[in-house]
């Protein structure tokens, strides 16, 4: 995580999400700074992340061309790719998205 910048990040009760310039998202616990889960789910820069209030839902986006979906949940770990034709250079999660079954994005 040293040799690459952050280009965006969000905020859950209990952890930071940060993407990175290399596609790498990252979920970092505030009180011990320790990363907890990290993924690659973009080939190039991450322009945004948005998590839910929970911290189980994370979206994120790149100049790729991809969105992705990552649900971390009781139901165990889940990953959903969306291939737009054009770059996408911010996204937002619905934070009630717990109470329901299909996780919302724009």
């Amino acid at each position: 995580m040293k040799d690459h910048r952050v280009t965006a990040m969000d905020l859950s009760e209990e952890n930071l999400v940060v993407g990175m310039e290399d596609g790498h998202v990252h979920i970092v616990n505030f009180s011990t700074g320790q990363i907890l889960k990290s993924f690659r789910p973009h080939d190039r820069a991450v322009n945004d992340v948005s998590v839910d209030n929970a911290g189980t839902t994370i979206v994120s986006c790149s100049d790729s061309g991809t969105v992705t979906l990552h649900y971390l949940g009781i139901e165990g770990e889940k990953e959903n790719f969306v291939y737009m034709n054009e770059p996408v250079k911010c996204v937002c999660v619905e934070d009630d998205s717990l109470s329901k079954r299909d996780r919302c994005f724009v």
